[in-house]
This record gives structure tokens, C-alpha cells and sequence, in this order.
């Protein structure tokens, strides 16, 4: 039948999603009081109400938010929104902390975080199968748990020199529950629909998981550049620390420590919401008489 695109709804939601990544990404290299950084703040605060409004009048939406209206179909989301900022801000940093302070290139530092999608592939497949015999309120919050103690982990063991081994440890235990947590909870956001809204619910989800990833390097981004010099940071995200002393490089490692120990608190907080998830049918096929 006859569609329509809703460009009200895209307008609004690009400006206030490139405002509020502006306003994160300049705020910790250049200051939060700059015009442009002002300016992307304002855009974000104004925008977000003004797009929920559009959304819920559009005849179409690019978000269709009466699907919030289902517990578990808004929780599911809620905490995979969280749960991606958290693996995204953390894969973000250690690139550049294996790059910068660790001095290694561009390929070592992808192949040293291996650990973190090797556990997640391992997992995953076993977190599918018991979502479908015991519902997903179980491992997804699991997930959600190992992964604050994960972050917390990692942040923790920066504090000294650790070696490889100790990270890969903590960069196992994020990532499983990663694994843990994203197949239970996908599934459940499919399941709390009826059949003719999983192609929308489908795109929600992809939209939150997406949004969560931007907004998590910039946050990241702001909270570890603030107390770092501009002509450090440059030289530590460029890959080119050779002549940095120790002194020079440790506000990045200050910086992600604390990055971390949010993103743990973030996650730790969502553990409860995911327990108030609605309940759900169980998924497990009955063996044929």
C-alpha cells in the first residue's frame, strides 16, 4: 500500500544525535563552554522531546514508541542500549590504549582484543539455547553482571602494569558476558511483539543498538580526553607516543580508569531493570508425539 518516509522524525533525531556526539566529542578537547559545543547540547535537549513528539503523531515513524508500551519489549531495549555502550566504549579504549601506551600498531592492538569477540562467539550459541528452555530474564541479566565485573576488572587492574594476561582475562570474562546477555535479550524483543511488527521491531532494535555505540565513543572519548593535554591526546590517538614519559601518558590511563569504572556502574544499575523485564513464553519446541 501507499508508504511515506518520515522525514520530520529523521530531521529531528539527526540533529539531535550529531548535537549531543558534538557536544561530547569537542567538549573534552576544546571546552565544554565553546559555541559549538553549546550548540550541540542545545540541539540534543531541544530535539529529543521535540522528536519523541513527532514520532508519536507521525503516520509512519521512524520509531514507533508505542511498542514502549510493552514491558519487555522497552527493558530488552533499555539494557541492550546500555550493555552496547559499555562493550563499545571498552573496545574504543583498549584499541588506543594497546596503541598508544602499549606502542603497539594498528594490527597488534585489533589482534590483542581478540579475547573480547572470541569469548563473545563461544557464548553466544549457549546463551541461545537456554534462553529457548528458561526464558531470557536469567541469562540476560547473568550477562549483564559478568560484564560490570568485567569493566570493573579491567579498571582496576590499569592501576598497576598489568601484563597481557591479566587483560585477556577481563577481556574474556566482558566478553562472555556479552555472549551471555545479546541472544537471550535479542530474541526476547522479537517474542514481545506480534509477528506483523518484528520487521519494526527488528529496526528499533538495530536503531538503539547503533545510537548506544555512538554515544559511547563520544562519552568515552570526553571523559578520558578532559584531564589529557590536546598535544598528548593527538600523539596518544595516532598511535605515535615514542618520547612520552610516563607522567605524560598516565592522565590517559587516569582517564580510561574512570571511563570504565562509569561504564561498570552504568551496567550494574541495569541489572535490576532487567529483572523487571515482563514475562515471556518459552521458546523450546516440544518433541513431536
Amino acid at each position: 500500500g501507499r508508504q511515506s518516509i518520515d522525514w520530520a522524525g529523521n530531521a529531528v533525531f539527526l540533529l539531535a544525535l550529531g548535537g549531543v556526539l558534538i557536544a561530547l566529542l569537542m567538549g573534552g578537547i576544546e571546552g565544554w563552554t565553546q559555541p559549538l559545543v553549546v550548540t550541540g547540547a542545545t540541539l540534543f535537549l531541544a530535539g529529543t522531546p521535540l522528536f519523541f513528539w513527532i514520532e508519536r503523531r507521525a503516520a509512519e515513524p521512524l520509531l514507533d514508541v508505542s511498542l514502549f508500551r510493552i514491558r519487555l519489549f522497552a527493558v530488552a531495549n533499555a539494557t541492550q542500549f546500555i550493555n552496547g555502550t559499555a562493550r563499545i566504549g571498552l573496545l574504543f579504549l583498549l584499541v588506543f590504549y594497546f596503541q598508544g601506551p602499549r606502542g603497539l600498531d594498528a594490527v597488534g592492538a585489533g589482534l590483542a582484543v581478540t579475547p573480547l569477540a572470541l569469548s563473545m562467539l563461544l557464548v553466544s550459541p549457549v546463551a541461545g539455547w537456554l534462553s529457548d528452555h528458561i526464558g531470557s530474564r536469567a541469562p540476560s541479566t547473568a550477562g549483564l553482571l559478568l560484564t560490570s565485573i568485567g569493566l570493573a576488572g579491567t579498571a582496576i587492574s590499569l592501576s598497576g602494569d598489568p601484563s597481557y594476561l591479566a587483560l585477556a582475562i577481563w577481556m574474556t570474562v566482558i566478553g562472555g558476558g556479552g555472549g551471555l546477555f545479546n541472544p537471550p535479550n535479542s530474541s526476547s524483543i522479537m517474542a514481545a511483539v506480534h509477528p506483523r511488527q518484528r520487521g519494526v521491531a527488528s529496526g528499533v532494535r538495530m536503531l538503539v543498538a547503533f545510537s548506544g555505540s555512538m554515544v559511547s565513543i563520544a562519552f568515552v572519548l570526553a571523559i578520558v580526553t578532559s584531564s589529557l593535554p590536546k598535544d598528548v591526546m593527538l600523539r596518544i590517538f595516532s598511535g605515535v607516543t615514542a618520547g612520552l614519559s610516563t607522567a605524560q601518558v598516565s592522565p590517559f590511563i587516569h582517564g580510561m580508569q574512570a571511563a570504565l569504572v562509569v561504564l561498570a556502574i552504568l551496567t550494574v544499575l541495569s541489572v535490576p531493570l532487567s529483572l523487571m523485564r515482563g514475562a515471556e513464553e518459552s521458546r523450546r519446541r516440544e518433541s513431536p508425539v
